[in-house]
């Protein structure tokens, strides 16, 4: 009897320049020369989804600082998901397909309710431990858990927070892009760099549980010390939170760059100053990233990048203490040895974790239904 051909349909709810999306083309572009037909239905906005070669459906999705327009707008775009994902979830098994919907984030909940019904099988991939509404998220959770028939957590880390002991953890690798560009440096080339500027680097948002706050007062306390920000915002959001703040001038901050390696490749010190009191990361793309660029990191005590962080890649500090961030900061500045044993430790840990590797085990779960 012949096999039915296969679709995979992805759904993600915001196409940005965040680390889920980033994840989701690295799991698409695993399925290439597969021959399997690939569909994404995704937001109207640029970012990491955007240019890929696949059947692309929009879903609308505005964002907005308002918290009941921001509910509305989500409720939008997520009714609006349900009703046409199962249009082209009915034509394609009308059709004799074999479909398969992987949800990307558990924001993704039509996806899963319209997979439920309509598709073989549906993956929800876990990216999140909480979203700043208890309620919302106890319910997408509960959805997530029930209504997919199979989940993927970026960390044990998290697939533990949500108590699914038979899940599948696969964690993310880093990014195909920057692969290509470590490939080209050499790691003696990469500390050259690093130690003729000891340049103190933070990736993230403006959020306040992200850290920049911390970063700021980091940056006034050591005043000769150079600290450089690169900020996923906009030049007018930037402007905006320029009016509650004051910026010091040893910190150099870039937003929305189109190529975060020279960054990386530069900076001595990558500091993640997420605050665990309000959120925890679940994975830490952000750390890998410096990781293989020989980049030592200062990370919170508790998340998911434990799953690839130690004493041979890193420091433990959390933002709320910035007096146990600065002593480590100072440790580092000051003694080379240290330094130079988790800069090589961090690289080596990179090459545990690259795209290849996480191409092949994300491909093999797809492929398997």
């Amino acid at each position: 009897m012949m096999e039915k051909a296969k679709v995979i349909i992805f759904a993600h709810l915001y196409n940005d320049y965040s680390g889920s999306p980033c994840v989701l083309r690295e799991a698409i572009e695993s399925l290439e020369g597969t021959g399997i037909e690939l569909m994404l239905f995704t937001s109207q906005h640029h970012g990491f989804l955007s240019g890929l070669a696949i059947t692309k459906r929009t879903v609308p999705y505005l964002y907005s600082d308002n918290k009941l327009l921001k509910l509305f707008f989500y409720a939008f775009s997520q009714v609006y998901l349900f009703f046409l994902l199962s249009f082209y979830l009915l034509k394609l098994r009308i059709s004799g397909k074999h479909i398969e919907v992987v949800a990307n984030t558990i924001l993704s909940v039509a996806a899963v309710l319209a997979g439920k019904l309509f598709a073989h099988r549906t993956v929800s991939y876990v990216h999140e431990l909480a979203l700043q509404s208890n309620l919302l998220s106890s319910c997408l959770k509960q959805i997530a858990l029930t209504c997919s028939d199979q989940r993927i957590y970026v960390s044990q880390f998290l697939q533990e927070s949500y108590l699914d002991a038979g899940a599948e953890v696969i964690l993310n690798g880093l990014r195909g892009d920057l692969s290509s560009k470590v490939a080209v440096v050499r790691y003696q080339q990469l500390v050259e760099a690093k130690l003729s500027n000891k340049r103190v680097l933070f990736v993230g948002t403006l959020r306040e549980y992200k850290g920049f706050f911390a970063f700021l007062e980091l940056a006034k306390l050591r005043s000769s010390v150079q600290f450089e920000a690169v900020i996923n915002a906009s030049e007018a959001e930037f402007e905006t939170f320029l009016e509650t703040v004051d910026l010091p001038s040893n910190i150099n901050v870039i937003l929305r760059p189109k190529d975060l390696s020279p960054f990386y490749q530069s900076a001595f010190v990558l500091l993640n100053l997420t605050d665990v009191r309000s959120v925890k990361e679940t994975f830490g793309m952000t750390i890998l990233e410096g990781f293989a660029f020989a980049c030592p990191a200062i990370v919170p005590s508790e998340g998911g990048h434990h799953a690839f962080c130690g004493k041979h890649n890193s420091l433990v500090a959390d933002a709320a203490v910035l007096e146990s961030v600065l002593t480590h900061l100072d440790d580092l500045l000051q003694d080379q040895n240290k330094w130079f044993e988790l800069s090589k430790g961090a690289f080596e840990t990179a090459q545990t974790l690259t795209s290849i590797k996480y191409r092949k085990r994300i491909r093999r779960f797809l492929l398997d239904f």
